[in-house]
């Protein structure tokens, strides 16, 4: 893997997580599905999760986050890697 950058992503949706130091958010990847998981509250800030770019084609941006999705299929993201549409992403 190359170099990555530090950005920020738009949430679909955000709530309380299971325990008190974590969010519970949904995210819409490229394709419009949408998967969920856990992420420490430390990682979102103003309706937005912290992610590193790993690359970036066309409107295509993959990204990996700092926790890791419990639900979806390979492509909607699955573990802590995602590709979303560049709209989502916030520099």
């Amino acid at each position: 893997m190359g170099k990555t950058k530090l950005a920020y992503l738009s949430l679909k949706n955000i709530s309380e997580g299971c325990f008190s130091d974590e969010y519970a958010i949904n995210v819409e990847n490229y394709w419009g599905e949408t998967t969920s998981g856990f992420f420490e509250k430390q990682h979102v800030k103003e309706g937005m999760l912290e992610v590193k770019v790993v690359e970036e084609k066309g409107n295509m941006v993959s990204i990996i986050v700092p926790g890791r999705f419990i639900e979806g299929n390979e492509e909607a993201g699955m573990g802590n890697f995602i590709t979303v549409n560049r709209k989502t992403i916030i520099p």
